[in-house]
């Protein structure tokens, strides 16, 4: 005989505890959008700034990184000989 429809319930811990220990953990924070509070402001000063080497949120990628690391270094190694 064909099942009755389950009435919606709330999931409780162990229901996610379950599906943690199936699944995977859920990251619920992924799930919702950003508050204004995680936006990046404009940057107040020129893009070459010494915080852009700092501040590895400003950085677009890890090539950047990676070239700015190395200038870093050149920078260094000149400075030593």
């Amino acid at each position: 005989s064909p099942q009755a429809e389950k009435p919606e319930v709330e999931l409780t811990d162990d229901d996610l505890a379950a599906w943690e220990r199936e699944f995977g953990k859920i990251d619920v924070s992924s799930l919702l959008p950003k508050p204004p509070a995680f936006v990046d402001p404009p940057p107040q000063q020129p893009e070459s700034s010494i915080e852009d080497l700092v501040v590895p949120s400003k950085i677009k990628d890890d090539s950047d990184l990676i070239r700015q690391l190395e200038e870093e270094l050149r920078r260094c190694q000149e400075e030593d000989f």
